[in-house]
Parts: C-alpha cells; sequence; structure tokens
C-alpha cells in the first residue's frame, strides 16, 4: 500500500477500470515521472481476459491503451502547452540570447584585431575599412538582438496585466497569485539589459584568444555542463509550483509533515 494512499503496490487479481487504472498511472506518475513498464500489471490489473489484454496491450504489443496513457501523462505534465514546457523554452531562448549578443562581441573584436599572420603592414586601406565594417555590422546584431529581447518581454508584461485585470473578483486565488507573480517577473526583466558575457573590461591580446571563447550552442555543451546549467534553475518557486500540479494526486500535508520529521 503506498503510504497515506488505497493504491496498493501489489497487482489487483482482476482488471482495473479505466478510472481506477488512470488513479494509480498519476500516482506513480507523480513518483516516477513517467509510467516504468514495470508498473504495467499495478495500473491494468491481472487476470486479464484476451480482450482486456487487446484493449491495454494492442495487438502485437502495441497501440495499446496502456501505451497511449504512458504517453499522455508525461504530456499532461511536461508536454507541448504546460508550463513546465514554457519554463524549459524561456530559460532556452533566455540562454541563447546571451549567446547570441556574446559570440557577436567576440566576432566584433576578432574583425577589429589585426590578423597576426599579415599584420597591419599588409592590409591594404580598403581591407582595413571592409574589416572594421563587418565588426560593425555585428555590433549592430547586438542592439538588434537587445530590442528584440526587451520586445518580448514588454509584451509579455503587457499580455499579463490585460490577462490579471480581465479575471473576475471570484476567480481562484491561487492562479490570481501566480499571474501576479508573473507580471512582477516580467516587470524586472523589462529593466535588465541583455549584454555579453565579456565586458569592456575583459582584454583579448590576439584572435587565438578570442577563438577560444566562443560561446558553444546548449546542445554541443558538455553533459555535465548541460546538467550545471539546469540544476542551477531548480529553484525554490519552481518546486513549489511543481508540487502545487501534483496537489490533485499526492496529499502535500503528508509530504511536508514526512519531510520535518525525518
Amino acid at each position: 500500500m503506498y503510504r497515506n494512499s488505497d493504491i496498493s503496490t501489489t497487482p489487483p487479481d482482476h482488471a482495473n477500470s479505466n478510472p481506477d487504472a488512470w488513479r494509480v498511472a498519476r500516482a506513480i506518475e507523480a513518483r516516477h515521472g513517467y509510467l516504468p513498464d514495470t508498473f504495467d500489471d499495478l495500473i491494468t490489473g491481472t487476470n486479464v481476459t484476451d480482450k482486456e489484454k487487446v484493449h491495454w496491450y494492442g495487438r502485437k504489443g502495441k497501440g495499446g491503451h496502456l501505451e497511449n496513457m504512458k504517453k499522455q501523462v508525461v504530456n499532461e505534465r511536461i508536454g507541448s502547452g504546460t508550463w513546465f514546457s514554457e519554463f524549459v523554452e524561456g530559460e532556452f531562448s533566455a540562454d541563447m540570447a546571451q549567446l547570441a549578443v556574446t559570440n557577436f562581441e567576440l566576432m566584433a573584436r576578432w574583425y577589429k584585431q589585426v590578423d597576426e599572420e599579415n599584420g597591419q603592414h599588409g592590409e591594404t586601406d580598403e581591407k582595413k575599412q571592409g574589416r572594421l565594417g563587418v565588426a560593425q555590422l555585428f555590433r549592430d546584431a547586438i542592439t538588434r538582438t537587445q530590442e528584440h529581447s526587451q520586445r518580448a518581454y514588454d509584451k509579455a508584461h503587457l499580455y499579463a496585466q490585460t490577462e490579471f485585470a480581465s479575471f473576475p473578483d471570484n476567480s481562484n486565488a491561487a492562479s490570481k497569485t501566480m499571474l501576479r507573480r508573473r507580471i512582477a517577473e516580467y516587470a524586472r526583466l523589462m529593466t535588465e539589459q541583455l549584454t555579453p558575457a565579456f565586458g569592456p573590461q575583459h582584454a583579448f591580446s590576439n584572435r587565438r584568444e578570442i577563438e577560444a571563447a566562443i560561446l558553444l550552442p546548449h546542445a554541443l555543451r558538455a553533459h555535465n555542463v548541460r546538467m550545471t546549467f539546469w540544476k542551477q534553475r531548480l529553484t525554490r518557486s519552481m518546486l513549489a509550483r511543481w508540487l502545487r500540479e501534483l496537489r490533485g494526486v499526492v496529499d502535500l500535508k503528508y509530504v511536508f509533515w514526512h519531510m520535518t520529521t525525518y
């Protein structure tokens, strides 16, 4: 028996009804984050008829209701359109914007540096102007990226304010609180300037040093670097939001009691 619940950890000796199967599946998903195959019998029940086997497992083990459940419970929690999906997309987009302005800054400096192989005396005025012109293009790209980021936060802030103003007085208090926090967060982000990771105080002696400092896109970074990136974003606020999403499945009072007594 799951502690403080009426869900047994022993598979029933009969086929579960669809509502019971969903109740068990969501409890398992809350614990593990997905539905491991080892819990199949706990969800479907045992001693099922041939017709029920086809219902749960489909023909040749594919296309059954259980397979669809496994996809749906994950989509409900982290699929497209969920708060978690939006959180990941937001953090990823912010990281890409930071990477863009940083690499634009580095490339602008790269083009401002004289080619070590040819040296200043091996460069005509025309080539010099072309090189400095490309450097300016990267500077302009920084400005455009900063302006785009600012407009995005301005738009999100305005949308959240409009949504909040449209809430009736008797609407869900928790939802209104979450929206207030979104408004405050967007207001904070509106005041922050998107800046390169390397400021004016960080000098580079030559082009090779600049090339070594170029940032990699998220997908090309080492696994431990990617893990650190996401661990740094697992805040108390995010944990609270996750528990709020699970409140319909998990007895949060019991969870917090358990956390404070052990």
